[in-house]
């Protein structure tokens, strides 16, 4: 009976144990269905942990893994707080190994005795807590170490747990589903590691695409080298960093940002190899160090922020080292590990492609700034044309020739500022160079410019726009007309003279003839011979006159200049213009009381006001006014003659004569052919062409300078300027 009841007590001891065998199977099969849906390394441990508590019935379990650094430490418990101090240990591989003795080895499982477990285990206090905390029955039976091996076969971790519930060893088939389920978790470990590196390599990789976005859109040099630093301590974590740029002239790095505690730093230049910067510079690669104030080759001035791990990493571009970015850690016992340096490295090479863009756009910057000014100060005009004829841009030069600011020119039409009576300008293809062209000025005045085009076309060929260039010819043409002239003045009048002379003393030979013959009359002659005479006389008088202009206008005549008051001559005259303006003309006077005095003959300047009066009365046929005027002018070293007719004086003191009338007034060729010699306006008969060009010839044989100013349907007005010689004169009228 008894032995039977032994067997019966047996037999059920045995279901109860194939029972809690299938329970414990089911249990892990239904953990291990889960683990594959865990996606971190944390939550698969956790779940490893409270699975082999729940399933198997240990009092506590602990899941260690690898630190990477040759350690184990917790990743994952249960009947423990991951907070509990007993967890805060490190165990080394070795001690690991001596714990895995594969005469304790079942089913890939290891059970050790009590003794032997703690003769092997580690003796250091953190590791003593843990093992005091597995509570005093664990020491009475067994350690159960399951390892956690990679796909390689190398421990990656191992699971540590204690069965306190009743004094039986696990079972083999208890044991075989343990290291069934230790497979599975490290599979679902090294997929959820993956998945881990996966997700952090893609946050690195956004967070990088970010800020290289950023980067990219700073172009200011200065900025983007702040940005990078400020980046690059963000991505790492730290709040201290620095920029070297390589100085090419110097050949040294110069500190061009320097944050954190090295804003405290006094260097800004390293040579090559000089310090952590210099070192990166000259191997072309990065350097991490774990404790900058026990590196030899520390630098006195950033070893006295006291710095621990300091990381360089070189910016490159075009294969060459262009500058250092670094980063450094204040707090002892942080380093900079080898994913680090390989996220600063990215880093660097994109923030190198940022560095680069941002150079290659300063100096198109300066290229273009470069251009600008050339343009700017080119002494020609320079602009833009689109295909429809409008300005798109005008350099300043158009504003000094033409008058026009720039933002008047974009978008006028510019063959609205050409000569109407010249050929269009052709925009569409390119035109050779102008001898000259008129362009019309803001103040309706006319410049003379040499004028071109280019077309330039786009990328295919097509027309786009045209370049056009011009030249401010004015004074030149100016000067060459004047000398056109001149030389032409100077011709007639060496023939008018020559003729003259010969001419003046036929002129007396007749005169004196008809004087003879008039004095030898007899009371008794014939009256039409005494008429004859007469007409004889009158007309050597006229012939005389006639003379007289051509010896004026060829400045041969004989000047008696002195020191003369104009007002005096004036003053002198006035009765008779007015009497040969008539009484349709209103004579009237602006002279000046503080008027100098000038140096001329004044019977040349009565007949200079003569002819100027008789020209205005022919003018104003219906009557009208003749204003004479006087003043003082003062044309100073440093300043432009005021006005185009003066430009040709010096500088000094000047009087000037002005006579101006309420006439038809005359075009712009007129006034450009009027002091030529037989040059008229006047019927047949009715003038010699001489008047005009004896006042320009007496004026200029007196040293001055006259011109004429005119529009038609408004007038005229004549100015004569004299130089100045004394002391201002009374006012006479």
């Amino acid at each position: 009976v008894a032995a039977h009841a032994a067997l019966s007590i047996d037999a059920a001891q045995a279901a109860a144990a194939a029972a809690r065998d299938r329970a414990s199977l089911a249990n892990l099969l239904d953990v291990s269905s889960r683990l594959t849906e865990l996606e971190t390394v944390d939550s698969v441990l956790s779940a490893v942990t409270h699975g082999i508590q729940q399933a198997l019935g240990f009092e506590k379990a602990v899941a260690a893994i690898s630190d990477g650094a040759g350690g184990f430490v917790p990743g994952g418990a249960a009947g423990w707080s991951m907070d509990d101090p007993a967890l805060d240990f490190s165990i080394r591989a070795g001690e690991v190994q001596a714990l895995l003795d594969p005469d304790y080895e079942i089913e890939g499982c290891f059970l050790l005795p009590r003794e032997i477990a703690s003769a092997r285990a580690p003796q250091h206090s953190s590791y003593a807590s843990v093992r005091n905390g597995l509570g005093p029955n664990a020491w009475n039976r067994h350690w159960l170490i399951v390892p956690l091996v990679d796909r390689a076969g190398d421990l990656q971790g191992f699971i540590w747990a204690d069965d306190p519930e009743d004094s039986l060893l696990p079972s083999r088939e208890r044991l075989q589903a343990l290291r069934t389920f230790a497979n599975q978790a490290s599979a679902a470990l090294r997929a959820a590691a993956d998945l881990e590196t996966l997700t952090q390599r893609n946050s690195e990789l956004a967070a990088l695409h970010r800020t290289t976005l950023g980067l990219l859109d700073r172009l200011d040099l200065n900025d983007l080298l702040e940005a990078i630093v400020d980046s690059a301590r963000s991505l790492l974590g730290t709040p201290h960093g620095y920029l070297y740029l390589v100085d090419d002239e110097s050949e040294t790095l110069r500190l061009r940002v320097r944050l954190g505690f090295f804003e405290r730093s006094t260097g800004v230049a390293m040579r090559r190899g000089e310090g952590l910067a210099g070192r990166v510079w000259e191997t072309t690669r990065s350097l991490a160090i774990e404790d900058y104030m026990k590196w030899p080759g520390r630098l006195v001035e950033f070893a006295a922020q006291q710095p621990r791990a300091v990381l360089g990493v070189p910016l490159v571009t075009g294969g060459e080292v262009r500058g250092v970015l670094g980063l450094a850690y204040e707090e002892t016992g942080r380093t900079f590990g080898p994913s680090d340096v390989a996220l600063l490295e990215r880093f660097a090479q994109l923030a190198s492609l940022a560095l680069q863009n941002a150079r290659l756009y300063d100096e198109v910057r300066r290229s273009d700034e470069l251009h600008r000014r050339v343009l700017e100060n080119s002494n020609d005009l320079i602009s833009v044309i689109d295909l429809d004829g409008r300005f798109t841009y005008a350099n300043a030069a158009h504003e000094r020739v033409l008058g026009y600011r720039v933002d008047e020119l974009v978008g006028l039409d510019a063959s609205s500022l050409a000569d109407p009576e010249e050929p269009p300008l052709e925009l569409a293809g390119e035109m050779p160079p102008m001898p000259v062209r008129r362009f019309r000025r803001k103040d309706g005045t006319w410049a003379l410019l040499e004028s071109s085009t280019v077309l330039l076309r786009d990328a295919v060929g097509a027309p786009e726009l045209v370049l056009g260039f011009a030249r401010d010819v004015s004074e030149r043409e100016r000067v060459a007309e004047q000398l056109r002239q001149a030389q032409k003045m100077e011709s007639i009048g060496r023939l008018a003279g020559g003729i003259a002379h010969d001419f003046n003393n036929l002129l007396t030979a007749i005169g004196g003839y008809a004087e003879l013959g008039a004095l030898e009359l007899d009371a008794g002659e014939p009256e039409a011979v005494r008429e004859s005479i007469e007409q004889i006389q009158r007309a050597s008088g006229r012939a005389a006159e006639l003379t007289s202009q051509l010896l004026a206008f060829s400045r041969k005549q004989v000047l008696q200049p002195r020191e003369l008051d104009l007002h005096e001559v004036i003053s002198g005259m006035a009765s008779m213009l007015a009497r040969l303006l008539g009484n349709d003309v209103v004579l009237s006077f602006a002279l000046q009381g503080d008027l100098g005095r000038v140096v001329a003959d004044p019977t040349q300047i009565e007949q200079v006001l003569l002819n100027l009066a008789l020209n205005a009365r022919d003018a104003m046929p219906g009557g009208g006014t003749l204003s004479i005027g006087t003043a003082n002018l003062e044309i100073g070293d440093l300043e432009p003659a005021p006005g185009e007719a003066l430009r040709d004086l010096v500088p000094g003191s000047y009087v000037t004569l002005t006579v101006r009338d309420t006439g038809v007034g005359m075009d712009s060729q007129l006034t450009q052919q009027i002091f030529e010699p037989f040059f008229t306006t006047k019927g047949v008969g009715e003038g010699t062409g001489l008047g005009l060009a004896t006042v320009h010839g007496i004026v200029s044989q007196s040293g001055g300078s006259v011109w004429v100013d005119s529009e038609q349907g408004n007038g005229t007005c004549f100015t004569i300027c004299l130089p100045r010689v004394a002391s201002p004169v009374a006012q006479l009228l």
